[in-house]
């Protein structure tokens, strides 16, 4: 989603050709945005809940597994021996489940013996990210383009 809105946006300031088009394309501009923020607050809001509805049926369901183990160790001679094994197996899952949860993201490490190490990553972002938008510029401008109105959501 935040890439329409930029899509959208970058579209907006690269269309304007004069001040009636600005304020023209200016609520067209600003209901696009904002349809695209409904829908990704909506989709947020739908995660959110789906996540809370599989988290209360998972927790239900452990306890009743619960309960039904209980009564089948309360029956066997060794039931407290299987109820710290099952507690201690249930543990050491939630432990292991919260650590790849909260683990970090892995870091990219360049080494400076690797062959990269002269490299101008922002630089070449910039020259490329400069030389796409001069190019659609000129692809925009063209008198061949006059009657289709070309935005970059169209385009790409």
């Amino acid at each position: 989603m935040t890439k329409q809105i930029l899509m959208t946006l970058l579209s907006f300031f690269l269309g304007a050709k004069a001040d009636h088009a600005v304020a023209n394309n200016a609520q067209g501009v600003v209901d696009l945005v904002k349809e695209n923020i409904r829908a990704e607050v909506s989709a947020i809001i739908f995660r959110s809940l789906m996540g809370l509805v599989i988290a209360i049926t998972t927790i239900f369901a452990l306890l009743q597994l619960g309960r039904a183990l209980q009564i089948i160790f309360n029956r066997s001679p060794y039931g407290p021996y299987f109820e710290v094994v099952t507690f201690g197996a249930v543990a050491v899952a939630g432990f292991y489940v919260m650590l790849q949860l909260f683990r970090p993201p892995p870091r990219i490490i360049i080494e400076s013996s690797s062959p990269v190490e002269g490299l101008d990553i922002p630089g070449l972002l910039q020259r490329f990210s400069h030389g796409l938008l001069k190019g659609y510029m000129n692809g925009s401008t063209s008198k061949s383009n006059t009657n289709t109105h070309r935005t970059l959501e169209a385009d790409f």
